[in-house]
């Protein structure tokens, strides 16, 4: 199956006909050694000339090695997450599952990554923590890029709040949010906590939840329990065409998520779009949020299971010319630095070296 797309020439896998249900899931699945996969990108690989594969992330890495020497093209690994460190976030988080002991099992996805590593002729990396995580495996520093997960110009500009019909809890009140999946590795859980310390104190906010996942029956649980019910909104997937005019709609936009090998090696793209609203976040003390946020005075920074520290940094976020401060902070540094212009420029200028060497 191919189509062209604005440009770009789609080569994509066949499925397998509805009727063999869940199967399918397992015939298309981007596993390390995917038979169906390995048997597409050599006949793609065959068809022409390619000067370089370009592989997002580790799942699909080892395929996408063994085709290229195959077929005499090198590869370059786009590395969004230390895949690793995510499996453990799963094993931690996740409800355990049996297939993970092979599926997912962090062992040997840590002998895998070492493995592709030295078969790739270049890494992108999502941060500097990532780079030095590299570097620490060994990695030359001069075969990896960093190119974070940037919102693209004009995107976020000029977002109009949403209508207040969609938040019909909010008006008059300090309104948060959080845009993203709704699991257990996202730490809701203990901003919910700290939320019900806040509370205490100020009853006057609400929090916007936006998305799904696996943690969204518990975390109503916790609201109810917590008293939150009337300060919380679960408002589920949103077009995400609209999700700037929710964010708009924010005064505070947070991304707790708790520090792990994984957090602390990689970027959520939330913290840049909130910034380019022009909205103050507030974020967890997890290494690369934190050395962002505290070096662009774009937000606040409190400890992770700490709601005295969340709830002290939030009431700062009170005062309403602070946040305007921090906003235009964040919004000065998406445009300055912190946006797809200058990443993909960076990705581009690796690349041109590549094909030249």
């Amino acid at each position: 199956m191919e189509e062209l797309l604005d440009g770009l020439h789609i080569h994509r896998i066949r499925c397998l006909p509805t009727r063999y249900g869940s199967l399918n899931g397992v015939f298309t699945f981007p596993a390390f050694f995917n038979p169906n996969w390995l048997w597409r990108i050599n006949q793609i690989l065959r068809r022409a000339r390619f000067d370089l594969i370009i592989v997002r992330d580790l799942p699909m890495a080892p395929a996408a090695v063994a085709m290229g020497r195959l077929n005499r093209v090198p590869v370059v690994l786009d590395m969004a997450e230390s895949y690793p460190e995510l499996i453990r976030l799963v094993w931690k988080y996740e409800p355990f599952k049996v297939a993970n002991l092979f599926a997912r099992n962090p062992y040997i996805v840590d002998a895998i990554e070492n493995v592709v590593l030295k078969s790739v002729i270049h890494v992108f990396a999502m941060v500097e923590e990532s780079r030095d995580r590299l570097i620490a495996k060994g990695v030359p520093r001069s075969k990896i890029t960093i190119v974070s997960n940037t919102p693209v110009p004009g995107r976020f500009e000029n977002a109009n709040p949403i209508s207040a019909e969609r938040s019909p809890n909010s008006a008059g009140r300090l309104v948060l949010i959080y845009v993203g999946f709704v699991n257990y590795s996202r730490g809701l859980q203990n901003a919910l906590l700290s939320l019900g310390e806040f509370g205490k104190k100020n009853s006057n906010f609400q929090l916007m939840i936006l998305g799904k996942g696996n943690a969204e029956a518990h975390l109503k649980r916790m609201v109810v329990e917590l008293g939150l019910k009337e300060h919380v909104d679960f408002l589920g997937w949103i077009d995400n065409r609209e999700i700037a005019g929710f964010i708009a709609s924010a005064d505070v936009c947070i991304v707790p998520h708790p520090p792990s090998g994984h957090w602390d090696n990689t970027i959520p793209n939330k913290l840049f779009d909130y910034m380019a609203v022009g909205k103050p976040v507030l974020v967890s003390d997890v290494r690369p949020m934190k050395r962002i946020v505290e070096d662009l005075r774009c937000g606040l920074v409190y400890e992770d299971g700490n709601a005295a520290s969340f709830v002290s940094q939030l009431t700062r976020l009170g005062d309403e010319a602070y946040r305007r401060e921090l906003g235009q902070n964040g919004r000065a540094a998406i445009a300055a630095k912190y946006n797809w212009t200058e990443d993909s420029s960076r990705m581009l200028t690796a690349l041109r070296k590549l094909v030249r060497t």
